[in-house]
């Protein structure tokens, strides 16, 4: 888990300025967007997210979140 500030600019989402991401998604970044909007985040939240901040996607560091919340 990982908790920090998110900042929202569709399509993108970022914690702290790591990229967040739903990897088995085809749309990686929209998704975790849309997983945030659904839950009621909004840009400048604190959340805390559930999953991998080890991964890459293209070479570009993300957090594969499986879930968030606000903190």
């Amino acid at each position: 888990m990982r908790t920090g500030i998110v900042r929202i600019t569709p399509p993108e989402s970022r914690l702290d300025g790591t990229l967040l991401a739903i990897c088995n998604d085809p749309n990686p970044f929209g998704a975790a967007t849309v997983l945030l909007e659904i839950k009621g985040i909004g840009d400048g939240d604190r959340i805390t997210v559930t999953g991998n901040d080890s991964t890459d996607i293209k070479g570009i560091p993300v957090i594969c979140m499986t879930d968030a919340v606000k903190a």
